[in-house]
Order: structure tokens, then C-alpha cells, then sequence
């Protein structure tokens, strides 16, 4: 079971209604963290990235026009304390929201946690409804529940992966029923998610692991599957289009439709939900299959990829090199 430590939380409310300006109503002092609000967090926490499907990115090297990751880091170097450090967070936050007339503001909830080894900042904006309310001091009640359909708007920076360089992502933005919204991504500093290639690659990394060590699956209908997913990508491609892994999930078991969606949701994957493909990356899914009278050939294209078998169009040959012992013994008894 996950070990999870909640080590500073606080709430700001951010009010602003369509067409309005935005103002803000700050915490004086961060909350003194108790067992209620280390479940709420950790409901949120599971909520976020069990069932809202994130999305992936990075910050913006612009550090002068998003400023976040810097204040984010002073408080992580100890050089201002969790409520400066928010304080001046809201203020970037009030700056962003005020350039989108229909954006309406809510309850801000800064949270620094850790599971396991690794150290997270989650930032979300919440609003009361009659399940869980925000008081008038800014903190919860003690009956609440979280629900995820009220969780629009919302980032993690796994703090582990950004310190560590040559990590391809570390923030995470959750979506829900809408599209992450762009004040939002800001404020954040993030201005474009993962590269295609990158997302591709880490798609196939989590399907071949799913069909592999999840399903068990026997090879040929491994197979037909890959090449089901592969022929769905490679359309979805040329039509420039997104691919879909809750469209991939039901091809994978239209029974349990949801089954590939919760398993590539893991935070662990950060894999985005919807992403551009890259029809160099996905090919070797494709599994090549031909049965006459007198030839029957199966293989991986990846073995092309590879270049253990090589064709050539323009002399219509198929060679195959490094071949199995057990191969070259059946050949050698000819």
C-alpha cells in the first residue's frame, strides 16, 4: 500500500464572476494539517489521477513571463515559507484569470505531499457544493467527499521528476468534462503539452505492456490485436486526427471498455488520454501475416525495423538474415 504524507496545505479563494474583475481573499496562515485533511488530499489525489485522465507537460524556459516555477522553487530551496510562497502563486493566478472575461474563479487549494518517494505540489481550484464545503476561515469541514465531475481545473508538478534533468514530463493537468483551461495553463507555465513522438512512444510502451502482462493473451490473437490498434492509429494519423486510448480501450475489450483507460491513467505512465501519433513509432506494432499453397510467413515488423528481415520493393525481394538455429537446421537438411 502507498505511503502518503500530506506536508503543507492551505486554501485562497479567488472570486470572479463572468465579465467581472477578479480579487482575492487570502489564508493568513497555512493549515495545520490533520487526519481529515490528509484524506481529503489523498481522495483528490486518487480522484486526479485515477479518473480524470491528465494530460502531460513541461514548464516554459521563460521564466520571466511564467514566473511560478521560480516562486515554486524558492519554496523548495526553504528560501520563503508554503504561505509566501502561495500568496505570490494567487497573485500570478489573479493576473491570468483577469485576461478571460468567462473564466469564474473559486477555492484555490495548494497542497505539497509525498508518496512513497516521490514529492509532489498539486494546485487546484474547487468550488463548495453538498458534498464538502470550504468554511469561512478557509478550511474544510469535517464530513466531505470529493468528486471528480467538480475537479476542472487542476495541475500536479511531480516535484521528483523535475529534479531529475532529462525527465520528458513532470506536469500534469487534469481534465474533466472541459479542456484544460489556457489562464490556467498560464499561470502554470506550461505552453504546450509532450511531443508526438514522445507520446507515441510511451503509448506503445503501455499497450505492449498491457496485452503482454495484463491480459496474457495468446500470440495470435495478440497479434490481430496490434495490428487492430495499429490500423486505427495509422487512420487516425493520416486523417490528422488525435488518437484515442478510451477509443483503443474498447477495441481492446468492448466489454470492459474502461479496462485500457484506468490501467494507461496511472500516474506512473503519464500518458495523455488523447495525443498526435507518429506513424514511424507505431509500426511496429504492425504484425505481418500470408498463407498460400506453398508459403505461410508470419512476423513482427519490428524484426524490419530492426532490419533482420529487409524488403526490397524495387527488386521485389524479401531477405531474412540472423536466422533461428532450429530454421537453419530444418534448411540445412535440404
Amino acid at each position: 500500500m502507498a505511503k502518503f504524507e500530506l506536508k503543507a496545505l492551505i486554501f485562497h479563494e479567488l472570486k470572479k464572476e463572468r465579465q467581472g474583475l477578479a480579487t482575492l481573499v487570502l489564508r493568513k496562515s497555512s493549515i495545520n494539517v490533520k487526519a481529515n485533511h490528509e484524506l481529503f488530499i489523498s481522495k483528490a489525489k486518487d480522484a486526479y489521477f485515477n479518473k480524470s485522465r491528465p494530460l502531460y507537460g513541461v514548464f516554459d524556459p521563460d521564466i520571466t513571463n511564467f514566473p511560478y516555477q521560480t516562486i515554486l522553487k524558492s519554496y523548495l530551496d526553504k528560501k520563503i515559507d508554503f504561505l509566501t510562497f502561495t500568496k505570490n502563486a494567487m497573485s500570478i493566478l489573479k493576473v491570468e484569470i483577469q485576461k478571460k472575461q468567462q473564466a469564474t474563479g473559486g477555492y484555490v487549494c495548494f497542497a505539497h505531499y509525498f508518496v512513497n518517494d516521490f514529492e509532489y505540489l498539486m494546485v487546484s481550484v474547487l468550488h463548495n457544493t453538498k458534498r464538502f464545503k470550504i468554511s469561512a476561515d478557509l478550511d474544510i469541514a469535517e464530513d466531505f467527499s470529493v468528486e471528480i465531475d467538480k475537479l476542472d481545473v487542476a495541475n500536479v508538478v511531480n516535484i521528483t521528476r523535475w529534479n531529475n534533468e532529462g525527465e520528458d514530463t513532470y506536469l500534469s493537468f487534469v481534465k474533466g468534462k472541459k479542456n484544460v483551461s489556457d489562464y490556467f495553463r498560464y499561470f502554470i507555465g506550461c505552453t504546450e503539452y509532450t511531443d508526438s513522438k514522445k507520446d507515441t512512444e510511451k503509448f506503445k510502451s503501455v499497450f505492449l505492456d498491457y496485452i503482454n502482462n495484463e491480459l496474457h493473451l495468446e500470440k495470435k490473437i495478440a497479434n490481430k490485436l496490434k495490428n487492430e490498434v495499429y490500423n486505427y492509429c495509422l487512420g487516425q494519423i493520416q486523417k490528422k486526427e488525435d488518437i484515442s486510448i478510451q477509443y483503443i480501450s474498447s477495441l481492446i475489450n468492448p466489454d470492459e471498455p474502461e479496462s485500457f483507460v484506468e490501467f494507461s491513467a496511472e500516474e506512473s505512465f503519464q500518458l495523455s488520454p488523447l495525443f498526435q501519433g507518429e506513424k514511424q513509432v507505431l509500426r511496429n506494432l504492425k504484425f505481418i501475416s500470408f498463407d498460400s499453397p506453398e508459403l505461410k510467413i508470419e512476423f513482427d515488423t519490428k524484426l524490419i525495423t530492426e532490419k533482420k528481415i529487409i524488403y526490397d520493393k524495387n527488386k521485389n525481394h524479401l531477405l531474412i538474415k540472423e536466422i533461428p538455429n532450429d530454421l537453419r537446421a530444418q534448411l540445412n537438411e535440404n
